[in-house]
């Protein structure tokens, strides 16, 4: 009965996506094609309702990177044991100090003299735990006379956290929505021959209010062409709502070209050469105020679905012969 009851859940999420009126078969013919994407193809439900698949041939569907295409491409490319290079955030801070562009601290190693140099230096810190993802348990923590500063670094600490310095981002793109730091998503693959392919690249955009600028978190994402470092495409959010204009801002959002974009290009392609047991990266990049080129955070299995949602093409072709290329050198 609990199968059943999921499947009708599965069926309604489908047909509600269409944005048609449909009568009990076309409902149900929907959910079949889902479950035979799903079981013969390994495509999960927000995949098939994302890419919108129910309006899509076969062929075309193929095309994308879907589950179990991403886990071919994490499998081959990188190497589980060093993770942690990306999965703790004090470690990829050491490892990547180079592209840091602010002063950060570990709450758990670090000393409370050197807590007290940072606030008395920034009004504002940026706060995240070491191993946290998708911006959850992110915040920004007020410095000021009014903090009792002993009783905060001992919270920190019991919150394994890691605190920044906020970055202070380009006036360009804080133009877009000034409460959040709006970063660049750039996907890099280090292929069999070293060299670094940009396999993707989107913008993020926070909402007026939001401290994170996270896709899965209500942000807006819209797609670069990494040639030139120009959005091209509407800006679109977790409920595939499509924007011309930021709506908060009012910024229009196709057509921006993103500041020191080879500069930016040029040090992510140096980055990706630093783990190369790690291959398929996911780098988080901001720009700041002067155009620095400032790393945010690397992930090792970034999501596949934030750079093929804005402009609705899959880019498995992309990635299936740098992926063999790679299998044959195991």
């Amino acid at each position: 009965m609990g199968y059943i009851k999921k499947l009708k859940r599965m069926r309604n999420t489908i047909a509600k996506r269409t944005g048609y009126k449909l009568n009990e078969i076309e409902k149900s013919k929907l959910l079949i094609d889902y479950l035979w994407e799903h079981y013969v193809h390994g495509v999960v439900l927000i995949e098939y309702n994302q890419y919108e698949f129910y309006k899509k041939k076969s062929r075309e569907r193929r095309e994308y990177v879907c589950f179990r295409e991403f886990e071919k491409i994490i499998e081959v490319a990188n190497k589980k044991e060093d993770y942690k290079y990306f999965d703790n955030k004090a470690l990829f801070n050491k490892t990547f100090s180079e592209f840091m562009g602010r002063k950060w601290i570990n709450a758990t190693k670090d000393t409370y003299e050197q807590f007290c140099e940072l606030c008395a230096t920034n009004d504002k810190l940026f706060v995240k735990p070491v191993d946290g993802m998708c911006g959850r348990g992110a915040y920004m923590l007020e410095t000021g006379k009014g903090m009792d500063t002993e009783a905060v670094y001992k919270r920190l600490i019991s919150e394994k956290a890691i605190v920044e310095e906020v970055v202070s981002q380009h006036n360009e793109i804080a133009d877009f929505n000034g409460s959040s730091v709006n970063t660049l998503r750039i996907v890099t693959m280090l292929c069999a021959d070293d060299t670094v392919k940009i396999m993707a690249a989107v913008i993020r955009l926070g909402r007026a209010g939001q401290i994170v600028d996270n896709f899965h978190n209500y942000g807006i994402v819209a797609l670069i062409d990494s040639e030139t470092g120009v959005i091209k495409t509407t800006g679109v959010d977790r409920d595939f709502k499509r924007y011309v204009v930021h709506p908060d801002s009012g910024k229009v959002i196709p057509g921006f070209k993103i500041p020191s974009w080879n500069n930016i290009v040029s040090a992510i392609k140096k980055a990706a050469h630093y783990i190369p047991t790690v291959r398929y990266v996911g780098w988080d990049i901001a720009v700041g105020k002067n155009g620095e080129v400032i790393m945010i955070e690397g992930n090792k299995s970034a999501d596949h679905d934030v750079t093929q949602v804005a402009d609705q093409i899959g880019k498995w072709s992309k990635y299936k012969p740098i992926i063999e290329e790679l299998e044959k050198r195991k």
